[in-house]
């Protein structure tokens, strides 16, 4: 009888264990493929992402965001629960604002406080992008925006 029970107790372990599959990202190598993906692949597939969770629109994304921005707030306190109502994903190193590739992702809604996404957002040295996607995984989005390449 304990033979059967460790023999069971094995089985629902097996059958409730679950492996999360790691993102393929595509390797992309020079500022142009990066434009091209998201000028001929992401930026015609945009508008299906309003209404959907922002965990939707990464698990579809191919390139993995390097940084981000969070944004909504003017520096007034009367607004500071807009703060990450929308958020910047940059999908390079570029160093000045014209050599990024971003996409601006708005948000329905704030996934929490003030205090939350200033303090994850702001006040660490390097931001974890891990910890910032799993607070607003189930964060709807409203739009979003792909860079306007016709500038560079």
């Amino acid at each position: 009888m304990k033979h059967i029970k460790i023999i069971l107790i094995s089985c629902i372990a097996v059958l409730s264990a679950h492996t999360i599959k790691a993102q393929d990202y595509m390797q992309l190598k020079t500022y142009q493929d990066t434009a091209n993906y998201l000028i001929h692949e992401f930026d015609m597939k945009k508008g299906k992402y309003a209404g959907k969770t922002f965990t939707t629109l990464l698990k579809d994304l191919k390139v993995k965001p390097k940084d981000i921005l969070v944004g909504g707030w003017n520096g007034e306190l009367v607004n500071k629960n807009n703060l990450g109502i929308y958020m910047y994903l940059f999908l390079n190193d570029g160093k000045e604002f014209e050599d990024k590739h971003f996409i601006v992702v708005h948000f329905n809604n704030v996934p929490t406080d003030f205090d939350t996404i200033n303090a994850l957002c702001f006040q660490s040295e390097k931001i974890d992008l891990n910890k910032v996607f799993d607070l607003y995984k189930n964060t709807i989005v409203s739009r979003v925006s792909v860079k306007d390449y016709t500038q560079n």
